[in-house]
């Protein structure tokens, strides 16, 4: 007994020495970057030598997201800015959208170009090396009358493919695919003129074939080496519209998306295990009904094993990017079954707009966002890359007030006769206690629910101090503001 209990302990040891390990070697760090216009971000990708790139849109202030250039920067993989690179396309908007690795020093850096009236609309592909220097432009343009365009680009079998879609000129948003050398030279584009939507994603197959998921229609088509369609299969009702999807084989996937239901929940996680067989899937859900949650628009799940996927976006979305009231970046952790681990709520001292999820090499997990200031005066939107590790946690960073990662939040916050209080999903049962600025129970009471409300309306305006715990490690205290 004392050999296997002694076995027992060293195992725990060597387990807790390595999360020890893991953590020691994970950089994690909070990226503001600021100026005048508005940016967006679009996409990450972090080289082999730890570098990392972001790319967005930034437009002129007063334009909102309409007149804007492409912007690259480089950070390295503490957080720091190196370098960055905007590019203008004369007379044209500029919208980055993606950014792949081609080579061990070429970096592959897709959009779309259009009139400020969305027509003249191009396909714009751009080749820079590590030190953000132009190698190679090409642009490929439909007929001037046509309209809007938006691009998604992957990496196929030897070469660059791309789907997304297209208005024609008789007001039909169409489908589009589009593959091209390695070295960027065009080998096929097609308008699928039958098929209504927008394609989201697209994957070459082993046998030269694509799969490509087609928003709105909320399909997914199997298309031969010519684009023509082979056949068409409706995604499981239960999303509405995917944000992100990851492929695990030729026939199998994960995907995040709007729920497609009026359930109360925003995000539904789906795990289709054979494309042939749209019964054979695992599926999840997450969200409030008094809250709206949202993916992240240009990528809202990724994992390095299926046993750690991770799901991003917004909690509290709004649509406009200027809303000022705060939300959060929202982070989960699956197992490969789709049951939740753990959830986290980053931010709520800004107004977020989570873009963009993908995880690090460590595995560990980038989100960027729009962040609109409001708190503080700011009339535009900055760039915010965080990275936390793979529990979700920032390990080895500076206090940083702005930036606050919770377990349980409480909202509206100022609020009036109402508060609420959500909890994470790891935690079933809270404790919740309310007191006065100066000091004084008002309140105790236990959480048993994912959100409870509290009724306010016997307190007087002011600042209240709330804690929130139990027994697992929770621990969350704040200040609530009460207004008329």
């Amino acid at each position: 007994m004392k050999t296997i209990i002694s076995k027992i302990l060293s195992v725990l040891v060597i387990i807790t020495y390595y999360a020890s390990y893991v953590d020691a070697q994970t950089n994690t760090f909070v990226f503001n970057y600021s100026n005048p216009d508005n940016e967006r971000p679009t996409d990450i990708l972090e080289t082999e030598n730890g570098d990392i790139f972001l790319t967005a849109v930034s437009c002129e202030q007063e334009t909102g997201f309409s007149d804007c250039n492409g912007l690259i920067l480089k950070l390295n993989a503490d957080g720091t800015l190196i370098d960055s690179l905007e590019i203008d396309i004369p007379d044209k908007s500029f919208y980055i959208r993606d950014v792949l690795s081609l080579a061990e020093d070429t970096i592959l850096i897709s959009g779309m170009s259009r009139n400020i009236d969305r027509t003249d609309c191009c396909f714009e592909l751009i080749t820079v090396n590590q030190q953000l220097e132009l190698l190679e432009h090409k642009t490929y343009c439909f007929p001037s009358d046509y309209e809007y365009l938006c691009v998604h680009t992957r990496k196929g079998n030897e070469k660059i493919i791309i789907t997304g879609c297209i208005i024609l000129p008789v007001n039909l948003i169409r489908v589009i695919a589009f593959k091209l050398s390695p070295q960027l030279d065009s080998l096929k584009c097609k308008i699928l003129e039958e098929y209504p939507g927008v394609g989201t994603d697209i994957r070459e197959l082993s046998n030269g074939n694509y799969w490509v998921f087609v928003n709105f229609a909320l399909d997914y088509l199997e298309l031969d080496s010519n684009f023509d369609i082979i056949s068409s299969s409706p995604l499981p009702l239960t999303v509405a519209a995917p944000y992100g999807i990851k492929w695990n084989t030729d026939t199998s996937f994960y995907l995040a998306g709007q729920l497609s239901t009026d359930s109360g929940f925003d995000i539904g996680i789906l795990r289709q295990q054979s494309i042939n067989d749209i019964e054979d899937y695992i599926f999840n859900k997450w969200g409030t009904s008094d809250t709206v949650d949202f993916p992240a628009a240009w990528g809202a799940l990724d994992f390095n094993n299926m046993d750690s996927v991770f799901i991003g976006g917004t909690t509290n979305f709004f649509l406009n990017h200027f809303t000022p009231a705060p939300s959060w970046y929202f982070l989960i952790q699956t197992d490969s079954m789709l049951n939740k681990r753990w959830e986290k709520f980053i931010g709520g001292k800004a107004h977020y707009t989570t873009e963009k999820l993908k995880v690090a090499r460590d595995g560990s997990c980038f989100l960027a966002s729009a962040k609109y200031d409001y708190m503080s005066g700011a009339d535009h939107t900055d760039l915010e890359l965080i990275k936390v590790n793979h529990l979700g946690q920032f390990v080895h960073l500076p206090e940083n007030p702005s930036i606050e990662i919770r377990e349980a939040i409480v909202y509206p916050n100022p609020g009036t006769d109402q508060m609420n209080i959500r909890l994470a999903a790891q935690h079933a049962k809270a404790n919740f206690q309310l007191y006065y600025n100066r000091g004084g129970l008002i309140m105790n009471q236990t959480l048993t629910k994912k959100v409870t409300q509290i009724n306010t309306n016997f307190l007087k305006s002011g600042t209240y101090v709330f804690r929130i715990y139990n027994e697992n490690g929770l621990y969350e205290e704040g200040k609530w503001v009460k207004i008329q």
